[in-house]
């Protein structure tokens, strides 16, 4: 006997929630269009349907967080229609206002939105065991959907490694999808007993996404996860976070000797990645790491004087920008003490200017106040609702944004748009529903 399928509006939610952060934007269909805004298409045409057509738009709580949420997609329409046409503009329409009305209508319960999360978890689980396949055999899983002919973003090897790309164009987008996804599942833990199988489930996913972060070799995101997971676990509690770092430096002191004593090797490679981390801080290590390994530690240019070469670049699209899939072209010196020769720096690794190149200050200082208000509202917001044992959604809200605020100074927001998207979605749905402050038993939570 074949068991029927029943395909329900949580369903197709589910689904969305899975497929459209981690589909790659060279993953192409109907002339060139990006699987995720065919998906998106999909999603809310289905969801119409199994709503009948009737659809309850949610009215916000917060007038001010409401105000800049629609001055942002406002401005950024305005700029869009005037540097890239129609096309672009619905496409961006979709993926962020009527997505967000079919998100809210399924998002509707405590159960509905634990489920939600718990599918980003799994999806990223599966992710990180592809980066695990990537990272051993130098095989993209990923680039089997590559049907646009695009060439990977696989930037110079760091210690005779290939940084892990998975579903995106550059190492530190995956590293701040890493970053999301673990303290959306650090969020959930807090409704898992530790006996339950799915507990052990989320720590092993857990360690898989910290493997794979520090497999990017990117310094920014590795530390920008640390630093929203310290944020968490002080929302958590003060006296939780204390153990678990203490716990965390004794583990990691135990790994280090064993490796020292057993693993030569591998133990001259974690130096090399300290040595990666500490050249943060001191340039010195970075030009004796070069002379000594032949890695690279330094990006393309120079990032504070990347301020200077795009502002020089603007000349009169200050207003509107350039559009969304304008080239950045900036012609700059380098020398080596003896000879100098020309490099054309092509990507503004920097959000903030990226968003100014691309939209103009018209579609920029919307953009910047909708993040600041997102993490006021958050933080404004924090305590936690009747059912969440530790710590609120709000809280993990805050901590993700407020490490990817500092961490958009060192990364364009490309790919991980998609995973940004649903977050602030889930965000909203949470908030406008009152935290879903309703009656509910531990155990539909652990089921969920």
């Amino acid at each position: 006997m074949y068991r029927k399928i029943r395909i329900s509006l949580q369903t197709l939610l589910y689904v969305f929630l899975a497929l459209v952060p981690i589909l790659p934007s060279y993953f192409t269909a109907l002339r060139g269009i990006s699987v995720y805004y065919v998906i998106s298409a999909g999603f809310a045409a289905l969801s119409l349907f199994f709503l009948k057509g009737r659809v309850r738009l949610l009215r916000p709580k917060s007038r001010v967080l409401t105000m800049f949420l629609v001055l942002w997609i406002l401005a950024h329409s305005v700029s869009m229609i005037l540097t890239e046409g129609a096309f672009h503009l619905v496409m961006f329409l979709l993926i962020t206002v009527v997505v967000f009305v079919f998100v809210s209508a399924s998002v509707n319960t405590q159960e509905s939105f634990i489920g939600s999360l718990h599918c980003l978890i799994y999806t990223s689980g599966v992710v990180a065991v592809f980066g695990l396949i990537e990272a051993l055999t130098r095989f993209n899983v990923f680039s089997l959907l590559n049907n646009s002919g695009a060439t990977l973003n696989y930037s110079t090897e760091r210690f005779g490694r290939v940084r892990l790309l998975s579903y995106s164009w550059q190492a530190i987008v995956y590293g701040v999808y890493l970053m999301f996804c673990m303290i959306l599942l650090l969020y959930c833990l807090q409704f898992l007993k530790k006996k339950n199988a799915k507990f052990v489930v989320f720590i092993s996913i857990y360690v898989l996404l910290w493997v794979n972060l520090l497999l990017t070799l990117s310094r920014s995101s590795i530390i920008a996860a640390v630093f929203a997971n310290l944020l968490f676990l002080y929302f958590s509690g003060f006296v939780r976070m204390l153990k678990t770092i203490l716990i965390t430096v004794v583990c990691v002191a135990a790994l280090v000797v064993l490796v020292a004593l057993v693993f030569p090797k591998a133990f001259d490679l974690m130096m090399k990645f300290y040595f990666m981390m500490v050249s943060l801080i001191d340039d010195s290590y970075a030009s004796e790491i070069a002379a000594s390994f032949g890695t690279n530690l330094k990006a393309e240019g120079n990032r504070i004087d990347l301020y200077n070469w795009v502002f020089k670049s603007m000349k009169g699209k200050w207003l509107f920008g350039f559009g969304q899939h304008a080239q950045f072209e900036y012609p700059y010196k380098v020398t080596d003490g003896m000879y100098t020769w020309t490099v054309v720096k092509k990507g503004i690794e920097n959000n903030y200017l990226d968003t100014i190149y691309r939209y103009g200050l018209v579609g920029a200082i919307p953009e910047f106040c909708m993040y600041v208000s997102v993490l006021v509202y958050s933080f404004a917001h924090r305590a936690k609702a009747s059912w969440e044992k530790s710590v609120s959604f709000n809280s993990a809200v805050f901590s993700v944004m407020l490490a990817y605020f500092l961490e958009m100074f060192a990364v364009n927001q490309s790919s991980d748009r998609m995973i940004f998207y649903p977050l602030i979605m889930l965000f909203l749905c949470y908030n406008i529903r009152n935290k879903f402050q309703t009656d509910y038993t531990e155990k539909r939570l652990n089921d969920a």
